[in-house]
Formats: structure tokens, C-alpha cells, sequence
């Protein structure tokens, strides 16, 4: 077993109905609905994962009756979690577990899905925050940078400025995707 993302759990899940599924009160499994190959007796076998306590893991390749068995069999389950080995190093995966320490995960996915899951090395650079409107963007951006005139000109009027047409400039730059904001780098 090793560790793998949210992101890519739910999207295995997703891809056809599970082969099979299970919950139990620690842990959830499925089988991708599709089998890869078949064992040596022909019985067919499926991609599993599982998750517990918001960690996600991809399973060896099992028959369903051997991803029945270790689902009823909770010590074994929980040992085989324990023991899972972390992606690849270098891997896309490897760098979103590490990103997922620090940031939220639907900032990672806002920006897998501005420019896809192969561009992830440039995640913490162009990451800038969360905002409820570009309007918002906007006017924090202005206010880390300032306005670039002299503190006598940084009063009305002279700081009346409209901030929809500010923003629509400032976005030419950036990206936004469910209220997260990236330089284009």
C-alpha cells in the first residue's frame, strides 16, 4: 500500500461504478470498477484504495474476495495503512502530500485545474491567497504595494478608484479558480 492524494481517491472513484465497496467504522475501500488483469487462476483484479481519518491510500491489486477479506479483517487493514510507503520521490503525487501540508486542498485543486497536475513545482510561487471577489484582489494587492504616490496625494480624492476596472487590469496577470488567486508565471 502507499499513500496517495484526495484528489486522486475520489477521482478513481469516480471514474465507474466501484467492483466493490465497503465502510466500515475506521476505514472505506473500492475497487476501481474495471479489472486490470487476472490472477494466475483467472479471477479478475482491480486498482483498490482506501481512506481513513482524511489520509488516502492505493492499495495493492486484490480479487474481491481478497479486498472483502482485508476490509473484515481491521487489524490487518490498519497495519497495511500503517506501514504504507510514501509516492515516488519526484512524483506529482509526492510534491501534492507535501504541498497539503501547508496549503488547503482546494487551493492545490483550484490550481491543477487552471494548468493541470504536471505544473505542481510552481504552486508556492504563484500562489498569492483567497478571495471573495476580484474587486477584493484588487484592492489587497494595492494595498500591499501601495499606490505609488506621495503621501500628500494619498487621500481623497486622489485614492478614489474604481475598483471593478482595477481588477479586470490586475487579473490580464493572474488566475483565479474558486476564489484562489496564482501569478501567471
Amino acid at each position: 500500500m502507499k499513500k496517495t492524494t484526495a484528489r486522486k481517491f475520489y477521482a478513481m472513484r469516480e471514474v465507474l461504478p466501484p467492483e466493490k465497496a465497503n465502510r466500515t467504522e475506521t476505514a472505506e475501500g473500492f475497487l476501481v470498477g474495471e479489472p486490470i488483469d487476472h490472477n494466475e487462476n483467472g479471477i479478475a483484479r482491480y486498482k483498490s484504495y482506501f481512506s481513513k481519518d482524511d489520509e488516502f491510500f492505493q492499495g495493492e491489486d486484490m480479487t474481491a474476495g481478497s479486498f472483502t477479506a482485508l476490509m473484515n479483517d481491521s487489524e490487518a487493514l490498519e497495519n497495511a495503512m500503517s506501514e504504507a510507503e510514501e509516492p515516488d520521490a519526484g512524483s506529482q503525487e509526492e510534491l501534492e502530500l507535501a504541498l497539503l501540508r501547508t496549503y488547503e486542498q482546494e487551493a492545490i485543486e483550484a490550481y491543477i485545474a487552471i494548468h493541470g497536475p504536471g505544473y505542481l513545482e510552481d504552486f508556492e510561487e504563484a500562489y498569492i491567497g483567497e478571495y471573495p471577489s476580484n474587486e477584493d484582489f484588487a484592492q489587497e494587492m494595492h494595498a500591499e504595494t501601495g499606490t505609488g504616490l506621495p503621501d500628500e496625494y494619498n487621500v481623497w480624492p486622489y485614492t478614489c478608484i474604481d475598483w471593478e476596472q482595477a481588477s479586470r487590469e490586475l487579473m490580464y496577470d493572474h488566475d483565479e479558480e474558486s476564489g484562489y488567486y496564482f501569478r501567471n508565471i
